[in-house]
């Protein structure tokens, strides 16, 4: 019984990734996206900085996947 209980919190767990970005869309929470335009200004510095961390990353022989 506890192996059986076990797995289905394992499962639960692993699919959050999915479920998660569903649920939040469902519950409205794409207008929270809205509320991050205060960001904008950023946008460049920011896309600079996720380019320059995995440009790093896989030259350091890390996986992206």
């Amino acid at each position: 019984m506890k192996a059986a209980l076990a797995s289905v919190l394992a499962a639960g767990v692993a699919s959050a990734c999915c479920i998660g970005p569903v649920a939040f869309v469902l519950l409205g929470a794409g207008a929270f996206g809205a509320s991050l335009a205060a960001l904008e200004p950023y946008r460049p510095v920011l896309l600079m900085a996720t380019a320059l961390l995995l440009a790093a990353m896989v030259g350091c022989g890390g996986s992206t996947s």
